[in-house]
């Protein structure tokens, strides 16, 4: 390829140059810049490799060069077995960012700086799925070029038939633009509900919230009766959870470290808990039941599991579906909690304790530091005795 090819590029033209590097001309403002995409391992991949900044044949020619020569460079990490994934994602890797870089580009510098806050591993490796779904094009345009109207036409075919992917798009969007400025790329957030509000319905009004199905409270001792009879892993990793009113993954991942059977808590670290901070839940006696029974799986440092590894989600979810309805979650046996809580006039903030949300203002919490584990040790053997109470 030469300057003056790049130059006469079409817009929504892809010109391979060879080696998985192409050039691509935006169909929206007509800007280009060079993409390297390669299969590794059965997986595919993708690396900005920059932007053409000066459409002259000097500046055709300088872009040309410094694509190929990061092509290169990319190629030959990947034959010195380096993690596909990790290139372009050291320290230093936002130096390299302009105002034509690709928003993609920018979008996994983002993910990259941020994702360690986020608690779920495949929630930071699906993050950009949508928009790379929904948003390929915009995901292709230089992030300096990106207009509020690129930004609602890559919106719009989707709000109304699938609101919430689209409501989520946007706020992604928002804090990928928000990086931008904050790295000097761009001057403004075109993703700005401020701006949008405009031209877009409010989600509330086109696509109520609708809540994860859970059952009713007043079924919940059937199940433990049900769930008891079954001598398997999941079964008994779903009563544990059920007991203590804690996340699937809270639940399934319980490790024997974390058993204090003296004083009668399971001490839950920061990095286990969505809300990243300690947290110690009274062991009941339906839940020392539980600990001698998967005390006979072995040594695996996990309760409920025969290796070092924990239950998968769908394992201890499908058995919850198939005692009950197939829109039944393991989530949703928290709200069943929490439903029986106001019916037996817990107090709200014990309640919400128990669940381990954060409860009141920022100030509130500063100052009530109390774990409340008397009070929730009372509730839970209530909730344990309701559970029980018909086996």
């Amino acid at each position: 390829m030469t300057a003056r090819a790049i130059l006469k590029a079409k817009p929504g033209s892809k010109v391979g140059l060879g080696g998985g590097l192409r050039l691509i001309c935006d169909s929206r403002n007509e800007s280009r810049y060079f993409e390297l995409r390669k299969l590794v391992r059965g997986k595919n991949y993708s690396w900005g490799c920059g932007s053409v900044e000066s459409l002259t044949i000097a500046g055709c020619n300088k872009a040309l060069t410094a694509a190929r020569g990061r092509a290169e460079q990319i190629t030959a990490s990947i034959k010195a077995g380096v993690d596909p994934a990790s290139i372009g994602k050291g320290a230093d890797s936002t130096n390299g960012m302009t105002s034509r870089s690709p928003l993609r580009d920018v979008a996994k510098e983002y993910v990259s700086s941020k994702g360690e806050e986020w608690t779920s591993e495949r929630h930071r490796n699906m993050w950009l799925n949508p928009l790379e779904q929904h948003a390929d094009w915009l995901m292709g345009s230089a992030i300096g070029d990106i207009s509020l109207d690129d930004v609602i036409s890559a919106l719009k075919p989707h709000w109304l038939d699938k609101t919430d992917t689209a409501s989520r798009m946007r706020a992604k969007l928002s804090r990928i633009f928000s990086f931008a400025v904050v790295l000097k790329l761009r001057h403004d957030d075109p993703a700005d509900w401020k701006l949008l509000s405009h031209v877009f319905p409010a989600q509330s009004k086109v696509a109520p919230v609708v809540h994860r199905k859970s059952m009713d409270y007043q079924d919940c001792p059937k199940l433990v009766r049900d769930l008891e009879e079954l001598d398997t892993a999941s079964a008994k990793a779903l009563l544990w959870t059920l007991h203590s009113a804690t996340r699937s993954k809270e639940g399934r991942g319980a490790e024997w470290s974390e058993i204090d059977l003296p004083g009668r808590v399971w001490r839950l670290e920061a990095s286990r808990v969505k809300q990243r901070r300690d947290f110690v839940i009274p062991i009941t006696a339906p839940m020392e039941g539980l600990l001698d029974w998967a005390a006979r799986l072995g040594e695996s440092g996990v309760v409920f599991s025969t290796s070092e590894k924990m239950l998968s989600d769908v394992a201890v979810s499908q058995t919850l579906k198939r005692l009950t309805f197939s829109e039944n979650t393991v989530h949703g046996l928290r709200s069943s909690f929490r439903v029986w809580c106001q019916e037996t006039d817990v107090d709200e903030f014990v309640a919400e304790h128990c669940l381990n949300h954060l409860v009141g203002s920022d100030v509130r919490r500063a100052y009530a530091r109390s774990d409340m584990l008397e009070e929730r040790t009372r509730v839970m053997t209530d909730w344990a005795d309701f559970l029980t109470s018909s086996s």
